[in-house]
């Protein structure tokens, strides 16, 4: 199955960098963390990729995996 675009393809799309940190607060689902993570993919900041760094320890921590697919 392919994604599209949009909302559904991007669901931190239109969030800012600040609203992407706040939220990473209350995740306790791992198909959102995962979802930040490849919203950080479209980002060219460095607080993106730092962002996307903390978010991969996350999901080490949950999963036992650095695997971007792991459940």
């Amino acid at each position: 199955m392919q994604r599209g675009g949009g909302a559904a393809g991007r669901p931190f799309g239109k969030y800012s960098i600040e609203e992407m940190e706040a939220h990473v607060r209350k995740l306790s689902d791992l198909s959102d963390l995962k979802a930040l993570r490849a919203e950080c993919g479209f980002r060219s900041t460095k607080r993106a990729a730092d962002l996307d760094a903390l978010l991969a320890r996350l999901q080490h921590e949950w999963t036992g995996s650095f695997n971007p697919d792991a459940e």
